[in-house]
């Protein structure tokens, strides 16, 4: 038995600086009141101007790791006391902590505007630092709201700033945050390279903290690509700093080296560590932690065969996160218990924790899906309200426009004989203005298509979504009335092995239950899973081919989600299971320039045959008519017109129906 581990995402996203953030957040609010009365206190009685600004900022930082509202109210006194002081420098480093603060609040515009008006100073009295600073967070505010290109961006121009200025510090947080980004788009050997120049960094920096973490980035690099040795050597050099300090970052490590000795199937050590991690998460009670720690105990007790401990830590995981919306791990708590019952043969609970998994799974596509509306709704309002200020801004200029012509019309006609060459200059200049706002306007309707453009491809993306949430129910009702069927032929050996096999195939499902696309061989996986379970039901006399170049799949192609099931599911039903004896499915996948061509030929009854016995002239699938619509979207957005489905009857000599061939076509653009 396979027991799926917890998401990478979880335990390894946690950043070099998120660490070290976490930690100092510790520190602060055990001494936060003592240390801001102590610090307003020596700025009060401070009569050296740059002496106090400098405690006035510290007051500012400190108060942001904890109190966002006071935070904002000591960077006003901050920022004012500057302006007072008329130390620009200082104006630029409270204009930076007011965009952390606005970020931190979710308000991207404040944020930005904050972050324009320091860099404009700081290029006035051309503070290199300054600059860096200013595009490494306005890089982080970018990757905050998932542009990650632009976020890429602004930290290569922080680098590039650092670099020359032999900054390393700056070095290593820009380089680490690029490297995160990386990792999170599962760009590994990208992210490792850039991790390695980290850990060059951390080493000429000297600091143990940052050498510490990159230690603990490269075991994450290792631990992804299953090098399972080297993982653990990095995660016990991060291991001996983390244990001098403590701390949650120390039970993250534990949890890391659990997880190495888990894959190493050495599961006494595993939850030697894991129990370690779990006293220090109890203390300080971070229940999203504690959840996940629950459940990666669990799986390990499970791959122990101690089926009622893993099962009795599930329940533990699900009751901590049963009133969250985190669908996800809900889901996995569910399929692990059900893999644990069919192993005890208890058929009937494992089925019922199935039907669970798809009920978190349903859960989970709603709350996606109303995220992405909610989404392109604030979008859509954001823009409206910028185009209406945008509206605004170009009446009020005109009003102004017309009133300043008027003026300049009186002055012209009471000096019209002497000042001939200043009317001159008065056309000239209304025909600037004139240019300007024409300038302007075209620049307000290049945003409008842009915006328009962008909502149309959210659109497309929605609809995408909303498709493929209509296909995975159909999908699994089917497989359900195939059990259905088993159980009343009595088949029960049949059946007991089709749930298996079907729990295998959904588990599946619902991985790729977020992405629009798979990779080739994972959708051959898939469907060499759904054929087998159709084998068991259909018995005997039905067998199946499936023939692809083994170069496709060392190109890693992608394609739709069960985009060729639904297909092999109507020759298996409407075709197949009409005939008798020799019933064979053959599928072969082939590429021809930039289309991939799947074929799917089945030698069953025919479609007419299959039509009549049903008392229809043609059957046609309900996800046929899905995937149908999901290659129209493809086929818009690709621009390859070969897309699309083309249904082939097929006839022996005597020109008898002798099955049916189904050709589908998608653009190799969908290449990784």
């Amino acid at each position: 038995m396979k027991v799926p581990g917890i998401q990478i995402s979880f335990q390894r996203c946690m950043s070099s600086l998120a660490c070290i953030a976490i930690a100092f957040m510790i520190f602060i609010n055990n001494a936060k009141a003592g240390s801001l009365d102590s610090l307003k206190t020596l700025a009060d009685n401070e009569s050296d101007p740059q002496k106090k600004m400098e405690l006035l900022h510290k007051i500012s930082l400190t108060a942001s790791y904890y109190d966002l509202k006071a935070a904002m109210r000591e960077v006003i006194i901050e920022y004012n006391y500057a302006h007072t002081i008329n130390d620009r420098s200082s104006i630029i480093a409270a204009l930076i902590l007011k965009g952390r603060l606005f970020k931190k609040q979710d308000l991207s515009d404040s944020a930005f505007a904050a972050y324009e008006t320091a860099l404009h100073l700081a290029n006035e009295i051309n503070d290199s630092n300054k600059i860096a600073r200013i595009y490494n967070q306005t890089g982080d505010l970018y990757k905050d709201m998932n542009e990650t290109s632009k976020a890429l961006e602004y930290y290569n121009k922080s680098y590039a700033i650092d670099v020359a200025t032999k900054n390393y510090r700056g070095q290593f947080e820009n380089l680490n945050r690029q490297a995160i980004i990386y990792f999170e788009q599962n760009r590994f050997d990208q992210a490792y390279a850039t991790d390695m120049d980290v850990f060059e960094l951390s080493k000429k920096i000297g600091d143990e903290g940052l050498i510490a973490n990159s230690h603990l980035n490269l075991g994450n690099f290792f631990f992804i690509r299953s090098n399972l040795d080297s993982a653990l050597s990095h995660y016990l050099i991060t291991l001996k700093h983390y244990e001098k300090t403590g701390g949650e970052t120390l039970a993250n490590v534990y949890v890391n080296i659990g997880d190495v000795y888990v894959d190493k199937k050495n599961y006494n050590e595993a939850l030697k560590y894991f129990n370690k991690a779990l006293l220090i998460a109890e203390q300080f009670g971070d229940h999203n932690f504690l959840a996940h720690l629950y459940t990666s105990i669990g799986r390990c007790y499970a791959l122990s065969k101690s089926y009622s401990i893993a099962i009795n830590f599930l329940e533990k995981s699900t009751a901590i996160v049963s009133g969250s919306k985190d669908y996800q791990l809900l889901a996995e708590n569910y399929g692990l218990t059900a893999d644990l019952y069919a192993e005890q043969n208890d058929y009937k609970n494992a089925f019922q924790y199935q039907l669970k998994v798809e009920a978190a799974k349903d859960s989970l596509h709603n709350v996606t899906s109303d995220d992405k509306v909610f989404e392109l709704q604030t979008r859509f309002e954001t823009f409206k309200h910028e185009k209406e200020n945008d509206m605004l801004k170009i009446e009020n200029d005109m009003a102004k426009s017309k009133a300043e012509k008027q003026h300049l019309l009186i002055i012209t006609l009471s000096a019209a004989a002497v000042f001939t060459a200043f009317i001159g200059l008065l056309i000239y200049r209304l025909f600037r203005l004139r240019t300007k706002k024409l300038k302007s306007e075209q620049t307000l309707n290049s945003r409008l298509e842009l915006q328009n453009l962008n909502i149309e491809r959210l659109n497309n993306m929605l609809e995408i979504r909303a498709i493929r949430a209509q296909m995975d129910p159909h999908f699994i009702f089917n497989c359900l009335a195939s059990v259905q069927h088993l159980i009343t032929k009595e088949k029960i050996d049949d059946a007991e092995k089709y749930i298996v096999k079907f729990s295998r195939l959904l588990r599946m499902v619902l991985e790729n239950a977020e992405k629009n696309t798979v990779s080739l061989d994972k959708e051959i996986e898939m469907l060499k899973l759904y054929l087998d379970l159709e084998s068991i039901r259909m018995n005997e006399n039905f067998r199946y081919e499936i023939n692809v170049d083994d170069a496709l799949l060392e190109d890693n192609i992608k394609v739709p989600t069960l985009v060729i099931q639904p297909f092999a599911e109507n020759a298996i039903w409407h075709g197949l299971a009409e005939k008798k004896d020799n019933r064979l499915l053959r599928i072969n996948i082939e590429v021809d320039k930039n289309v991939l061509r799947c074929i799917i030929e089945d030698n069953g009854v025919g479609r007419k045959q299959s039509g009549e016995k049903n008392n229809k002239k043609e059957h046609e699938s309900k996800a046929v008519k899905m995937i149908t619509e999901r290659l129209k979207i493809i086929r818009a957005q690709s621009k390859v017109a070969a897309t699309g489905i083309e249904t082939i009857d097929l006839f022996d000599e005597h020109q008898q129906p002798a099955g049916t061939k189904v050709i589908i076509q998608l653009p190799v653009t969908l290449r990784a």
